[in-house]
């Protein structure tokens, strides 16, 4: 879920996705600079992305 702008509503975003994907098994990686707001990162179409839970990392691959 990528960030919303200056957090506006932040935790009721979070609370709903989590509502709504309803599986503590999946790891669900939220308010990240990519999206609409800024800072912002651009996402290619068809790249590979990778989490790292762990290290709170992402990783894109060619």
């Amino acid at each position: 879920m990528g960030k919303p702008q200056d957090e506006a509503y932040y935790q009721e975003y979070k609370d709903i996705l989590i509502k709504v994907i309803d599986n503590e098994k999946l790891p669900i990686v939220c308010n990240v600079n990519f999206g609409h707001a800024t800072p912002r990162c651009t996402l290619q179409y068809g790249v590979v992305a990778k989490v790292d839970m762990k290290q709170k990392k992402i990783y894109l691959d060619k």
